[in-house]
């Protein structure tokens, strides 16, 4: 890829971040679920219309490639969701706040994702074997998503949390929208930079789940750096989807491990055997539709626009 793209897609990233911040959510306090159910709309036609220019100059090929990428880390960010959701109820943080905290998040994931694609992606031109830990980490951690419980974690107890008390001073009390206050000539860290340091180290450990996933569609640089980039920029929006309807997601982590699972194979048998990218494509929208649709058709979970 030439060396503008380099320059001209950050700068693409900041602006969308930007018309994201400033214009899709510029009143929290207006923020409903017909407002949030648009701006996802908005990010996912923003995907659709990159991929018609991946098309364009790359081939049919490469596009199939970039939606199924895209798709899976998509699917891959909603465990990430419910963890946003996790974090924010135990700093107690705003809604007022949470967007710009998000935002933040943001423009870390997209730095350290950029670096674990490149080490991936070397590592698998190296040593071959590194597709079958690939696999095997994907694998197991879709039995763990199988495992896991729906019940609330007290992050209290979480050693994240135990790390950030070691390396912070932390003040829990309400400072309007504030990261870090001076008391007594000491610099204290706030609730709402606890919230982003949990959130940027929640998604390094996520990280190892959806990078070898996404090396699992392509090792090209270009097409899976993007593809996180664009799942990554919906996220904000499809967390406050998340907020509203949350109850209606019962079963989607039973088709997440289902893709999980599916990747993790498709990686140890790489070395022997190449599964296009139309037939992954297929699996992971007809898992996350199965899933959403078995969610959707449980009872007692109905929520009407706003």
């Amino acid at each position: 890829m030439n060396w503008y793209f380099w320059i001209g897609f950050p700068v693409f990233v900041l602006c969308m971040l930007y018309l994201d911040l400033k214009v899709l959510h510029k009143k929290p306090s207006e923020r409903t679920l017909r407002s949030i159910s648009y701006a996802c709309l908005f990010w996912f036609s923003l995907a659709i219309l990159f991929a018609l220019g991946i098309w364009y100059f790359l081939g049919s090929a490469s596009a199939v490639t970039f939606m199924t990428a895209y798709l899976l880390e998509g699917s891959l960010s909603v465990d990430n969701l419910f963890v946003f959701l996790l974090v924010f109820s135990f700093c107690q943080i705003p809604p007022k706040d949470q967007h710009r905290i998000l935002c933040l998040g943001v423009l870390g994931a997209l730095i350290f994702r950029l670096a674990f694609i490149c080490l991936g992606i070397s590592l698998l031109q190296r040593f071959e074997w590194m597709y079958f830990v690939f696999g095997g980490i994907l694998c197991i951690s879709a039995l763990a998503f199988l495992r896991q419980k729906d019940e609330e974690q007290d992050l209290s107890n979480s050693w994240l949390f135990s790390l950030a008390q070691k390396m912070f001073r932390l003040d829990m009390q309400e400072h309007k929208g504030k990261f870090w206050i001076r008391k007594e000539g000491k610099l204290y860290a706030t609730r709402l930079f606890l919230a982003l340091f949990l959130i940027e180290s929640f998604d390094l450990v996520f990280a190892v789940d959806s990078v070898p996933a996404v090396l699992a569609v392509t090792s090209d640089i270009f097409l899976a750096y993007t593809s996180n980039v664009f799942a990554v920029l919906g996220l904000r929006s499809l967390y406050f989807l998340l907020m509203h309807l949350k109850s209606r997601f019962a079963h989607l982590k039973n088709g997440i491990a289902l893709i999980l699972f599916f990747v993790g194979i498709k990686l140890v048998l790489v070395p022997f055997f190449h599964i296009p990218s139309w037939v992954t494509f297929l699996w992971i929208a007809g898992a996350l539709a199965v899933s959403i649709l078995w969610s959707f058709t449980c009872k007692n979970t109905k929520t009407p626009l706003e």
